[in-house]
């Protein structure tokens, strides 16, 4: 296998994000590119010019998942930059959903178990669920974990959260099906 290592340092310019980090095993035959990272879907057209494939987005798959016949506003747990990019907010309004986000303390607080996450410190499901609960309170009826360590946290058991990761990888076993 041949170890490539593409850093793209733009995002921390634009974004304010502190950069993504993209490892790409073997060559170019692949059957599916598919970015864990929600944020890093801000570079999904540059990953696609690259690869010449377009990648699978958990974004896409996550938003065509939800039942807009009853669920017409759905949360947003993130990361500060995609919560500020709007890369789920401009998904869930193309399909006439509307998003509902986090206050400032709501989103600190997520922002500190995504970064414990990050540290190695697992943080409780019921502390995340906590949040998804606080959403809901506001108007949700489900909630998007938008950020990969969200998923981690949740381990597919938490209740009226929707899980870009089970999502994705759900398809993904799909495609390799048909």
């Amino acid at each position: 296998l041949i170890l490539s290592v593409l850093i793209l340092r733009r995002a921390e310019r634009q974004h304010r994000s502190y950069g993504t980090v993209f490892i790409v095993f073997g060559h170019q035959n692949f059957t599916n590119i598919v970015l864990a990272c929600n944020t890093a879907h801000l570079f999904l057209d540059l990953i696609e010019g690259i690869f010449q494939t377009k990648p699978l987005s958990l974004i896409d798959h996550t938003v065509m998942t939800i039942d807009d016949g009853t669920d017409k506003r759905i949360g947003i747990l993130a990361s500060p930059t995609t919560i500020d990019t709007k890369l789920y907010e401009n998904k869930l309004r193309e399909r006439r959903l509307i998003a509902v986000l986090p206050s400032k303390l709501q989103q600190h607080r997520v922002e500190t178990l995504i970064r414990s996450t990050i540290a190695g410190n697992m943080s409780s499901p019921t502390i995340l669920q906590g949040e998804i609960d606080l959403l809901r309170r506001h108007g949700a009826s489900q909630v998007i974990l938008g950020c990969t360590e969200l998923s981690v946290i949740a381990e597919g058991g938490l209740v009226h959260a929707i899980d870009p990761l089970t999502i994705i990888v759900g398809r993904i076993f799909e495609q390799e099906s048909d």
